[in-house]
């Protein structure tokens, strides 16, 4: 029973001049105070679990948004381990066509090289380097790099490729 319900009803009472007697009195008032307590109990329960409802769907949409920035960093570092990679073919390259290339930091970028690129571009990177009839040109190389990076077959012309 709310508080208005219960003065409604003292006020009845006290209009019908109702006589009660003490027991009745004290197991009325009893009830009320019952009533009153399990009313603001219940009342404070819905509360708390709408509360608890409320934070369940916060936490839900943050660890979504975590879930979603997490991928996109871990995609963004993959991107720049993969243009490090590249820059390091570049460099290779750079180095082998040099005047006078330093023979350890070749062997070094070599290496490094295939243990990183897929087999069949690391093949052609190492038939390049030992000037085999076979070999791919240099930039036809780089293109197939350059898409290896992108995920998709490169659309660029290897001609278009600007040495010195």
């Amino acid at each position: 029973m709310s508080p208005e319900e219960i003065k409604a009803t003292i006020d009845a009472v006290i209009a019908n001049k109702v006589i009660l007697t003490y027991t009745q009195l004290s197991l009325f008032v009893l009830f009320c105070g019952i009533a009153a307590y399990f009313g603001a109990y219940i009342r404070k329960k819905g509360e708390n679990l709408a509360t608890i409802e409320d934070i369940r769907l916060l936490t839900e949409k943050v660890e979504s948004i975590r879930t979603v920035y997490s991928k996109q960093v871990e995609d963004y570092k993959t991107e720049l381990s993969m243009r490090a990679q590249a820059a390091m073919v570049a460099s290779l390259f750079a180095e082998w066509i040099s005047i006078t290339p330093d023979l350890k930091e070749l062997n070094r970028l070599a290496w490094e090289a295939t243990l990183w690129l897929p087999d069949d571009i690391a093949l052609e990177v190492n038939k390049r380097l030992q000037n085999r009839a076979d070999a791919k040109d240099i930039k036809i190389i780089l293109v197939d790099i350059k898409g290896l990076i992108h995920g998709q077959k490169s659309k660029m012309n290897p001609m278009d490729i600007t040495h010195y």
